[in-house]
């Protein structure tokens, strides 16, 4: 069997070989896969997969999701859960729009004048050619979703949903249309979400015109601005109703400059006294704040710019010869005009918020626009009702209080976008009438009118919100799918889109089904690189996962990437971490080739769990329980980079440092249950490490071909016997402190010592004789004496007894194994290199530039490292004193 087995485990020869043949077995398939196992369960679990752009390529973001997701469902189909994970793509509407007007765009072609209908197949085509790679890099990541029933936001099942979705919500009144000022992208010629403008703190100037009242022109207002060009839209001035420069002003005309336009001056306590001159411009039609203000007092709503951002015809006055400009060249004809004018005050840099569109970059513009709106507030009291009832939970809790306030605070959602490709509104237009129907299915033309569907499209997140059960058949709920795995338990996805995503489905879940689609979600940390930061490719620092999985494997970078997640903290991954998890999977590899080594147990009797006669192996059944224990808690309570520390350290420590060693002095004794042992243990790590694990089942004796680990039943606690951990626990503070000195003395392996047991109890003594191989093999301990004052000069080793409340003492005659004179040169020569790193850490520590302006975290840094150099130090000067003490 030694020789059917690689020297290292090779993912390119085994991952993509168990990705096909659990497809064939249609693991992930909820009722093939209970088919199959004796242990199944009535309950479901469901998670859907958050669905990645269909033109998507996988990233970090990615590949921490699905390790987590599939470690979750992996674990609770071993549990015997009906689990159902669905996989599916979103159709990304501005992406794919934008990336196929760029293809049409190098072909000569203007996708306007192409038409809708022409565009929307070349998008379909776009995707049928993309979509197979995302889920292809998916596959390639060993998840085993169910692609059976994958998903596609513009499948028509879907689109269906999402008709029946709107048409209910507009009934209900929750969807209306209105004139509103909305974010509008002039580069990308549509309406934008709040949460798709991106808010940066740029530098910029402020502006201070001087407005001249109608009355007395030699008088006059200061107002001050960032956005000269929108005067040509104001309305009014607004001040403070109790600012006592102004109380005799309100109520009196101002005559706009360039424009002539007469506007009044108003009181409202919106007004800042303390922002510049406390006279504020009010453009009702270009400013949010300002729209509320000109709904309050009656404003008219002037719109002075273009769906281009250029400067609409038809102003009064001067204004006129400003049409056809771009916003910012009139920003600078304007500034140039009122300094003509005499009426420029001053100009002053500034530093503000300014909004620009996730994907086109251009600067967002406040338009007033037709468009459809989702009414959010009762929608989001009925999720807050079920947060507060304790149905609702968030993990970690950090983002608890965040969600409640955005909650608590909502604005309506604009839902309409000026696209071709994706879900059309179900709203029809009477071209005779301007009546408008809503409804799935198109009015007829007829009594003398004709219908035209609205050109709009919904916000793709719109779609996305009902992806927890539109996937699943609704709006028939006696589906099967719908009846069996709805509500879903989990939601698993990026603190990034809490409020894009997650809130929007919990609202709309709640609205339209009566129940919400899940009551955990689960928020994975941000990726970055080691030295934390955001991971980009102009900063040449990204770690490809698809170059991960194809050079160390899939197995590889979900270890590291479980044992990496600590909930609330980003993941800092470096190539180092990579290659010691791979060093893990190779670690298993090598044990298992060891218990292999011995083909004494031909069946599969080691399934069972036997009682053995030797210590160690007692142990190691015991340490088992306790690690079956703490992984079962941790995927319970999601605490990721717990259950992957737990699973680690067994392997390493537990099992190959102290047990297989352990086994050596005993290995006919020991062979049923390393096999027992690691059986076990394959089932624990299989959730997170799915293709070796199945790999490696299947090299254990009698284990069929047909038989999955995917399908076999994750291993319960049981209790274990506290007593047998106790006295190898004993053994191992006597074995460990041995391997101590020899370390401290660089005495060679190859060398045995001879030690001395001080005064010990009768149930110690017993204990030492009977396991004298064991310590002879691990401690390489050549005669153990039971009198210490007879020993020639020794170090002694001091551990905690049996005896609760009392100590052990050994002593280790070293003799002539420590060359005095080589042991002295090497500390020597240690203590001198560490002195010099002391030094040069106290210098920097002492430079006061370094200390005031460095970031308090990595100043502490440098004292922690100083600290620990020091101690270091010090150690070693007592080793050194003792050993020419020895001399």
């Amino acid at each position: 069997l030694m020789s059917s087995m690689e020297k290292a485990y090779s993912p390119a020869i085994h991952d993509k070989k168990w990705q096909e043949i659990w497809d064939d077995n249609r693991v992930s398939d909820p009722h093939a896969a209970q088919a199959q196992q004796s242990f199944a369960r009535s309950e479901s679990f469901t998670i859907m997969m958050p669905p990645p752009n269909v033109t998507g390529v996988l990233h970090q973001g990615h590949a921490v999701m699905l390790a987590l997701e599939d470690a979750l469902v992996r674990w609770h189909r071993m549990k015997g859960f009906k689990t159902l994970y669905l996989p599916g793509s979103d159709h990304a509407a501005i992406a794919v729009q934008m990336q196929v007007v760029k293809h049409l765009e190098k072909k000569g072609v203007d996708y306007r004048e192409l038409g809708r209908e022409a565009f929307l197949k070349e998008c379909w085509d776009w995707i049928e050619h993309y979509r197979p790679r995302i889920f292809s890099q998916i596959k390639a990541m060993g998840v085993s979703c169910d692609w059976s029933r994958v998903k596609f936001t513009l499948d028509q099942d879907l689109n269906e949903a999402v008709k029946e979705a709107f048409v209910r919500m507009y009934e209900k009144g929750h969807i209306y249309r209105a004139e509103r000022l909305v974010n509008w992208s002039p580069k990308g010629q549509t309406v934008l979400s709040d949460l798709e403008v991106i808010f940066e703190e740029k530098k910029t100037q402020l502006w201070h015109l001087r407005y001249p009242l109608k009355e007395d022109p030699s008088r006059y207002l200061v107002v001050s601005t960032t956005r000269p060009e929108t005067m040509l839209g104001d309305t009014a001035v607004a001040v403070h109703p109790e600012d006592e420069r102004y109380k005799d002003l309100i109520g009196q005309k101002i005559q706009l400059p360039i424009v002539g336009r007469e506007i009044p001056i108003v009181a409202d306590d919106f007004v800042d006294r303390e922002f510049g001159t406390g006279a504020v411009k009010i453009t009702p039609a270009h400013d949010f704040n300002d729209f509320e203000v000109g709904k309050k007092h009656q404003l008219p709503f002037v719109n002075i710019l273009t769906k281009d951002a250029k400067i609409v015809s038809g102003l009064t006055g001067e204004a006129a010869e400003f049409s056809g400009l771009d916003r910012f060249e009139a920003r600078t004809k304007i500034v140039e005009k009122f300094q003509e004018k005499s009426l420029l005050e001053g100009i002053d840099d500034y530093t503000t918020r300014i909004g620009t569109s996730e994907r086109w970059g251009d600067v967002v513009e406040p338009y007033l626009s037709y468009q459809w709106f989702c009414s959010m507030e009762s929608l989001a009291r009925n999720v807050v009702k079920e947060f507060e009832a304790g149905d609702l939970d968030f993990s970690p809790d950090e983002f608890r209080n965040q969600f409640m306030r955005w909650m608590e605070n909502i604005q309506d959602w604009c839902v309409s976008r000026q696209l071709w490709w994706g879900h059309q509104i179900p709203a029809y237009h009477c071209k005779e009438t301007g009546e408008i129907v809503v409804s799935s299915e198109a009015p007829k033309n007829e009594a003398g009118k004709t219908w035209e569907q609205d050109a709009d499209v919904l916000d793709t997140w719109f779609s996305s919100a009902l992806w927890p059960f539109s996937t699943l058949g609704w709006p028939n709920e006696e589906s099967p799918d719908f009846r069996e795995f709805y509500p879903n338990q989990i939601l698993e996805t990026g603190f990034d889109i809490l409020f894009f995503w997650v809130a929007r489905m919990l609202m709309m879940g709640k609205e339209l089904t009566g129940k919400i689609p899940f009551s955990k979600v689960l928020l994975h940390p941000m990726v970055r690189d080691a030295q934390g930061q955001k991971m980009s490719k102009s900063k040449g620092n990204v770690i490809d996962p698809l170059e991960i999985v194809e050079e160390l494997g899939a197995d590889t970078l979900r270890m590291t990437l479980h044992g990496l997640c600590v909930q609330g903290r980003d993941i800092r991954l470096s190539s180092e971490q990579l290659q010691a998890y791979r060093n893990f999977i190779n670690k298993l590899w090598n044990a298992t080739k060891f218990v292999l080594m011995d083909q004494s147990v031909k069946n599969n009797s080691w399934k069972e769990r036997h009682q053995p006669k030797d210590l160690a192996s007692r142990w190691i059944l015991s340490r088992l329980d306790e690690c079956v224990k703490k992984v079962n808690h941790s995927w319970e309570n999601f605490r990721i980079k717990e259950a992957a520390d737990t699973l680690y350290h067994f392997l390493w420590e537990d099992f190959c440092d102290w047990y297989l060693e352990s086994a050596k002095a005993s290995r006919e004794e020991s062979q049923s249950t390393l096999l027992h042992v690691l059986g076990q243990y394959l089932k624990l790590l299989h959730p997170i490490c799915p293709h070796v694990t199945e790999e490696l089942w299947h090299q254990l004796p009698g284990v069929p071909e047909e038989e999955l680990i995917s399908l076999e039943q994750f291993p319960e606690f049981r209790e274990g016997q506290m007593g047998e951990v106790i006295e190898f626990e004993y053994l191992r503070s006597l074995i460990s402190s041995i391997r101590n000195v020899r370390a401290e003395n660089s005495i060679k392996p190859s060398l045995n010592i001879e030690i001395f047991a001080d005064d010990l109890s009768d149930d110690e003594k017993v204990l030492i004789e009977k396991e004298e191989k064991l310590i002879q093999l691990l401690a390489k301990v050549e005669k153990i004496s039971w009198n210490s004052t007879a020993a020639a000069p020794s170090t002694q080793i001091v551990f905690p007894s049996l005896v609760e409340g009392k100590t052990s003492a050994f002593s280790l005659s070293l003799g002539e194994l420590v060359d005095v004179a080589e042991e002295t040169q090497r500390l020597e020569k240690e203590i001198k290199q560490i002195q010099g790193y002391i030094v040069g850490l106290e210098r920097k520590l002492a430079n006061r530039s370094f200390v005031e302006n460095a970031p308090e975290a990595v100043v502490n840094k440098e004292r922690d490292k100083l600290s620990q150099a020091r101690d270091k130090c010090a150690k070693l000067e007592i080793g050194l004193v003792q050993l020419q003490e020895k001399a």
